[in-house]
């Protein structure tokens, strides 16, 4: 024990604080609780100070006089085995003066946590109190956090007016935004929840479980869907449906003599597909009177939460993916990741002076951190490339005098809500009600804590996808996903100009020049800071707060590098769209966009202002150049370096989880922040990338179980229960039938490969788009080649028996 607990506990208890640390705990409870005149000189300080509120004195004046009991217990059985009584204990937890306290900020008297939550187990009527407040240190605005064991009958009013006398008496009036928060371990709300959520997670549990088995009873035949002809084609790498096999299923249907109701009304087309795996971009949605609930319907149903078919859609193959967009993806996810542990773990940080002061001294490193920002502008432009990629493939298989109708248009909006909403409910569900009840310790509040102070006023702007317009403490880090639907809400109207016009580009060269000028006015008018995250660690929070709302997440500021993601993905959809580039102009092209980067990057810190200020209203439209530069080059066959060791297939699984992993990273950050029972105390910032790798690993896991039980599964649901394919008469299904093949990206480059030599026998791009839209792309299994040769068999006999007849 040391005396210094007392004086951090009470702020009070000593007017001479160089005296006090000569003296021993005995001697300072002597001094304490010696009975005078008008009493002791603990109960004298107390009562001027609670205003003669007898609760919490009489209990104070109990810890005091029991541990002093201790003591003398303790020197009568000196020798023996002894322990110390609950009330020493209780003195022991409370805080002491950390060593080094000149050189750090902020600052941190929290105590031991374990001794006080042993008390309260034990059922003594104890209760951990935690402060927090700002305190001017050397002009520089410091968070200061105490945290001390007292009585439960101590209310957190009683606390407070503990610190306001410390702050009259020792600090000068220094000290500001007092928040004052005790817990006893008893967290009833607690208690009434966890019924309701553990039968949640035991029904999502069973719900896979059912799903799985009924999915391999229908793929193995064993389940009889009442008004529904089972029929299935696979479809292979390097598989193709030869005209006997179309003929022979063709004798069939009219060998049958009959057609089937309900789904049986569709034409074979609508069957040549497997539609769990047909691509999202087909957007062919059923008639609404056409779908009705039926046996086939409830087995679709359920079916759709197969972890079989989940895995499936996770790790298929896909040709259709943009080059390079995976490994960016992949990239910026572990930037943010490493930016928001660096920025966060600051107030639970005690040596940040000497950590900024060493990373000052690394090159690059500062800009490194306080861009991270680009980080943001890279998924923006990554967004609107991949969906106008996959727009016009489906305008290039309708064909070139297509349109994109309204009707297409709610039917893309419609898809991306069903995309994001449900994880998104089940996700703000479970922040509001039970996150906070998961853990304990001296930062934790389960009343709710920054990120997780939720309530119906805060959680509608998340639903209406407007957070980016009502910022509060409420998830604040899910403003990227209203920003990214607000922008995705105008790709029609850009598509619509560049689709139908010559010079329809130009339109996006007006909006990205509107957005510039809407930066420069909101730095100019408003005086804002350069660099948002430089305000804030200067703690100029009122400066930061405004370049948030105005420029960080509004829209129109954050445009110019989804548009160029457009532009990239729609004139990079045609394979050699640049043609033969000669090796001196793609060297060229490279070296730009990797100085376009750099530029972006490592700018904004130069001494002169103007430069400073161009920079930053510039900053993101130049990093967005840098990016299209790198993809339309790659798409292109012009592709170097790391950037085709990183082009593999498990980029791809990572790259799809990328949702999950933005949903997962914060409340796991949090959560390790919040729980820990003493303050972090790093060399480096290189500490923080240790926490980084774990917390990435972390978020990859939560966002696998967010894919298999809520993403993924719905997706296969929209597809068996509301899309099709695009019907077509018997002529032109028995000639694409003929030459339906599913290309792997191995084949389309073995063709790229063969440009100069086989050029007359390669396949239009467009005729591969087309014919990948048709078959799909699947991965048969062994049992499903058995079902379909059994099928078959059995349709042939039943064709030579009718025959015969």
């Amino acid at each position: 024990m040391n005396l210094v607990n007392w004086i951090i506990f009470l702020h009070l208890l000593v007017l001479q604080i160089e005296c006090l640390f000569l003296k021993n705990e005995q001697d300072v409870l002597q001094e304490l609780f010696e009975k005078g005149d008008n009493g002791t000189k603990f109960e004298m300080i107390l009562k001027k100070i609670l205003d003669g509120d007898t609760t919490c004195l009489g209990s104070l004046v109990n810890i005091g006089q029991t541990a002093l009991k201790s003591f003398s217990n303790h020197t009568e059985t000196f020798g023996s085995n002894f322990e110390y009584n609950w009330a020493v204990r209780l003195i022991d937890a409370l805080p002491t003066k950390p060593p080094g306290l000149g050189r750090k900020g902020p600052f941190f008297f929290i105590g031991d946590f374990e001794t006080c939550r042993e008390l309260w187990s034990s059922e003594k009527h104890v209760q951990y109190c935690t402060v927090k407040g700002v305190v001017n240190f050397q002009n520089e605005l410091s968070p200061v956090t105490a945290g001390v064991c007292v009585p439960s009958e101590c209310k957190e009013h009683h606390i407070e007016k503990l610190f306001i006398f410390t702050k009259k008496k020792f600090l000068n009036g220094k000290m500001e935004n007092i928040s004052i928060h005790c817990s006893d371990g008893k967290d009833e709300t607690w208690k009434s929840k966890k019924t309701f959520v553990l039968f949640a997670v035991f029904f999502m549990i069973a719900l896979l479980t059912v799903g799985t088995l009924i999915e391999k009873m229908d793929r193995e035949g064993l389940i009889k869907k009442s008004g529904t002809k089972m029929r299935r084609i696979v479809h292979r790498k390097k598989f193709r449906v030869n005209s006997s096999l179309t003929g022979s299923m063709s004798d069939g249907r009219s060998a049958g003599g009959k057609q089937s109701s309900g789904d049986e009304n569709e034409s074979t087309a609508n069957l040549s597909v497997n539609r769990p795996y047909a691509p999202s971009i087909a957007l062919t949605y059923r008639n609404l009177s056409s779908i009705h609930l039926s046996n086939s319907q409830l087995i679709n149903i359920l079916s759709s939460f197969s972890i079989r078919s989940s895995l499936n859609y996770l790790f298929r193959n896909s040709t259709r993916d943009v080059k390079l967009v995976n490994m960016f993806r992949v990239c910026s996810s572990f930037w943010v990741i490493f930016s928001h542990t660096c920025l966060f773990s600051l107030n639970f940080t005690d040596t940040v002076r000497s950590v900024a002061r060493k990373g000052e001294n690394v090159v690059g490193w500062r800009n490194f951190m306080l861009n991270s920002s680009l980080a943001v502008d890279t998924f923006l432009f990554l967004s609107g490339c991949v969906a106008t990629y996959s727009i016009r493939k489906r305008l290039m298989f309708r064909g070139s005098d297509s349109t994109f109708p309204l009707i297409k248009c709610l039917s893309l909006f419609f898809h991306r809500c069903l995309r994001l909403l449900p994880a998104l409910s089940l996700y703000l569900i479970f922040i509001s009600t039970v996150y906070n009840h998961l853990s304990d310790g001296p930062f934790w509040n389960f009343q709710g804590m920054f990120g997780t102070e939720c309530s119906a006023s805060s959680l509608w702007p998340h639903f209406a996808f407007l957070a980016n317009f009502f910022p509060s403490h409420c998830v604040p880090w899910l403003w990227y996903i209203s920003l990214d639907f607000q922008l995705y809400l105008t790709i029609p109207i850009i598509i619509y100009f560049i689709s139908k016009f010559r010079l329809g580009w130009l339109l996006v060269v007006v909006l990205c020049i509107l957005s510039l000028t809407y930066r420069t006015l909101m730095y100019s008018i408003f005086t804002l800071p350069a660099n948002m995250f430089v305000d804030m660690l200067s703690g100029n929070f009122g400066k930061a707060e405004l370049s948030f709302k105005l420029l960080y997440t509004s829209p129109l500021s954050r445009y110019p590098p989804f548009l160029i993601g457009i532009l990239t993905g729609w004139y990079t959809c045609q394979i050699r769209y640049l043609g033969t580039l000669r090796s001196i102009t793609a060297i060229g092209l490279k070296i730009l966009a990797v100085l376009l980067l750099v530029i972006a990057l490592f700018g904004p810190f130069f001494s002169w202002n103007w430069l400073v200020y161009t920079h930053s209203v510039t900053n993101r439209m130049i990093w967005a150049i840098g990016l299209a530069i790198l993809v339309v080059l790659a798409q292109n066959g012009y592709n170097f370096g790391i950037f085709k060791v990183f082009g593999g297939h498990a980029l791809v699984v990572l790259s799809r989880l990328s949702l999950g992993v933005y949903l997962s990273h914060e409340p796991i950050l949090l959560f390790y922040l919040n729980s820990l029972r003493q303050p972090m105390s790093p060399n480096t910032f290189g500490y923080f990338m240790f926490i980084t790798i774990a917390i990435y690993a972390m978020s990859l896991v939560s966002a696998f179980f967010i894919a298999i039980t809520i993403e993924v599964p719905l997706l296969i649901l929209e597809r068996k229960l509301f899309m099709t394919t695009r019907k077509m008469n018997e002529d032109d299904l028995k000639d694409r039938m003929e030459r339906h093949v599913s290309f792997g990206e191995t084949e389309i480059e073995m063709i790229e490969e063969k440009d100069d030599e086989e050029s007359d026998d390669e396949m239009d791009p467009e005729e591969k788009t087309r014919q990948w839209l048709e078959t799909g792309k699947l991965c048969a299994q062994r049992s499903d080649l058995d079902v379909i040769e059994r099928q078959i068999k059995e349709e042939e006999s039943a064709v030579n028996s009718s025959t015969s007849c």
